[in-house]
């Protein structure tokens, strides 16, 4: 979105859907996410460079 807020899901491998926010629980942003909490800030490392993510609810 234009707010720079993404949703995700976080799915099994099979379940990938990128298009509908749905990504891996092995992906970078996936296991940078799994066990943490609101108000968390994490950064992912991914081939396009390093990305801080602040974590502003979890559903």
């Amino acid at each position: 979105s234009d707010d720079g807020e993404h949703e995700y899901t976080i799915v099994g491998t099979d379940e990938i859907d990128l298009a509908n926010g749905k990504i891996s629980n092995e992906s970078p942003i996936g296991q940078a996410l799994v066990g943490r909490k609101v108000g968390e800030e994490v950064t992912v490392t991914t081939p396009g460079g390093a990305f801080s993510h602040e974590i502003l609810r979890i559903i």
